[in-house]
């Protein structure tokens, strides 16, 4: 089905204020909350896109992910009150200035160690087990429908294909 850009954009901006509206940012929309709704085929769920791809009413599926991907499997991200890499990161164990050094490319040029050591531990001594949203994904890509996945997670790419 080949939709004009006009419905084409309309889906955008009601799609793009469902997801800013879920954590609480603010975006202008010229949509009425009727025309979102009509747009998006109704309020969207997980239950509604799980039918929706049994259906085949989804035929090129673009997925965005970030760090917290992989955090059900273990893999800390970098900035979460508590459990973040940049706060439990052992500053002295890797001889570090700051948790952020790391993953500055002016400190890892003058000192690329500790960038390794923490690599090592992170993804060589540990075995982690893909996630739901990994397998997921995979299932997507196997069945043909995944057109792109944008993620600033460094080993999604290998990981897809090895699950």
């Amino acid at each position: 089905m080949v939709y004009s850009q006009d419905v084409t954009k309309r889906f955008g901006e009601a799609l793009a204020l469902s997801l800013t509206s879920a954590y609480g940012i603010e975006t202008p929309c010229k949509l009425s909350e009727q025309e979102k709704l009509s747009v998006l085929g109704g309020k969207p769920s997980l239950e509604e896109l799980c039918r929706r791809l049994k259906e085949g009413r989804y035929k090129k599926v673009i997925v965005m992910t970030g760090a917290g991907i992989s955090v059900s499997a273990g893999i800390p991200d970098f900035r979460s009150p508590g459990s973040g890499l940049y706060e439990t990161l052992d500053l002295e164990k890797f001889q570090l200035p700051s948790a952020e050094a790391v993953f500055d490319i002016e400190f890892f040029r003058s000192n690329p160690k500790p960038f390794f050591m923490l690599s090592k531990e992170l993804f060589y001594a540990q075995a982690y087990k893909p996630t739901a949203a990994h397998y997921f994904i995979k299932l997507l890509s196997n069945k043909g429908l995944l057109l792109r996945c944008y993620t600033q997670v460094s080993e999604m790419d290998s990981a897809i294909v090895e699950l």
